[in-house]
């Protein structure tokens, strides 16, 4: 559906997502038990900060102004190939390539790493995001 988004259809199944996140933020809030707090203890700032800059309207608007490349699409550690010896690294299985914002390869390989790992790196990350 993402696809139509940029033609300016599919408000509703938008609107959706955008409910989706709502409710999980409603209920990491009401569970401060809940295992999010452990793997990402920011889940909740960060998810009021992207809902708060987030809507129909201002997707339209800034689509074509958005900074895209050619992503992988499966971009987690397990679709890496490491050659220590020449400090290279090869990303693999190129199944899901496609055009969009770099941020989700980003957010996909940040979401498949250890959960010690993934917090020493998501509060410079995502504030660097959110610039």
């Amino acid at each position: 559906m993402h696809g139509k988004w940029h033609n300016g259809e599919g408000e509703e199944s938008f609107s959706s997502n955008t409910k989706k996140m709502q409710d999980l933020l409603a209920m990491l809030k009401n569970d401060p038990n809940h295992k999010m707090h452990k793997d990402f203890p920011n889940a909740v700032k960060y998810i009021e900060e992207s809902l708060s800059k987030i809507s129909w309207e201002d997707y339209q608007k800034n689509y074509f102004n958005a900074d895209f490349c050619l992503g992988h699409g499966d971009c987690h550690p397990k679709q890496m190939m490491w050659n220590t010896a020449q400090q290279k690294n090869y990303l693999l299985d190129f199944e899901f390539v496609k055009f969009g914002p770099y941020i989700g390869d980003i957010c996909y390989f940040m979401l498949n790493l250890g959960s010690g790992l993934r917090v020493s790196l998501e509060e410079r990350l995502l504030a660097r995001y959110h610039e």
